[in-house]
């Protein structure tokens, strides 16, 4: 899906698809809609991840709008993750850098909705080439 260094030095590690984000049941500490214009964050990674690969699913958002995932405390990116017409659910899979000395990703709506988060796998440092 990308490299996120110079020299691509980082390795894919795939786990089973796990939900760490659901405001509709509180899983990852947010519950009720993600608020207009609202930046929540949920941990996304073991230690020593530098990205996370994943699904976000923006749910019946009150307006057509959109979601952008990105790493804590960085700028929020000029693009979205996903995007929807009112009242519908959409899914986009993603790989996105997450606050390494947290572990976690943030996420804005432009508009309210329930906002879901399933993590695939986790980019870290790859290990060193075997020697020959």
């Amino acid at each position: 899906t990308g490299t996120f260094s110079a020299d691509g030095d980082l390795a894919f590690v795939p786990t089973t698809a796990t939900r760490l984000m659901d405001t509709r049941s509180v899983l990852g500490g947010w519950y009720g809609r993600h608020g207009t214009a609202q930046v929540i964050d949920v941990l996304a990674a073991p230690p020593g991840a530098k990205a996370v690969s994943g699904t976000i699913t923006i749910v019946r958002p009150m307006f057509k709008g959109w979601l952008t995932a990105y790493a804590c405390g960085q700028a929020l990116p000029p693009t979205s993750s996903v995007n929807a017409a009112a009242g519908i659910v959409m899914a986009n899979s993603l790989t996105v850098g997450i606050n390494e000395a947290t572990q976690t990703l943030c996420s804005r709506a432009q508009h309210s909705t329930h906002t879901l988060f399933d993590a695939v796998g986790w980019w870290v440092d790859a290990p060193p080439p075997l020697a020959m």
